[in-house]
């Protein structure tokens, strides 16, 4: 039922501890994010059904849509096939200090944190629906969100929210090149 690990230097997010499985839906909901500091030995929960899972603290972790089946190109009946849905992408982020990741073939996201704000770069090729969810409980220097930029111009309070107890920021967006700035300042 316990599993002990060695993790390497850093801020570790506990996934398991973090999110909650939708059974409805099929999705994953962000919780306030539960983190482990590394440069150590850990005991871990592993229950037989749980594989110990966590992710360093500055990933931003891409999720197809879960209503998505299958990754082939075909479909039939009810089953969802991954390109029915390539231009909506849900992306789960844990910010902290500088990270960048590739996405799809040629496609790169950055997050960045700053004092009293946080970046979000999307540098793609398809324009795409993005779904957000940032814990900002995972920052070095923690700030509740007042102010939600897209590209340059305030992103809409109906395409974004926070959730205090959480922790959590929500946003919904679209673009290919996208760069999304959250800010503590409302100046």
């Amino acid at each position: 039922t316990e599993r002990a690990l060695y993790l390497p230097r850093g801020r570790w997010v506990d996934l398991w501890r973090s999110l909650d499985y939708q059974e409805e839906s099929g999705g994953l909901a962000m919780t306030r994010a539960r983190t482990r500091r590394g440069g150590r030995e850990v005991t871990l929960p592993a229950p037989l059904d749980e594989l110990p899972l966590l992710a360093r603290a500055g990933t931003v972790l891409p999720v197809l849509p879960p209503e998505v089946d299958t990754l082939t190109d075909y479909a039939s009946g009810s089953t969802v096939a991954l390109s029915e849905r390539r231009r909506r992408l849900r992306l789960l982020a844990f910010p902290r200090g500088k990270s960048s990741a590739a996405l799809y073939e040629d496609e790169r996201l950055t997050s960045r944190e700053k004092r009293k704000r946080w970046r979000l770069r999307i540098k793609g090729t398809a324009r795409r629906r993005y779904e957000l969810s940032a814990s900002m409980k995972t920052l070095k220097r923690r700030f509740v969100p007042c102010r939600v930029k897209l590209n340059g111009k305030p992103l809409s309070k109906r395409r974004w929210s926070y959730d205090r107890s959480a922790r959590v920021l929500h946003a919904r967006f679209r673009g290919s090149q996208v760069r999304l700035v959250v800010k503590k300042r409302c100046r």
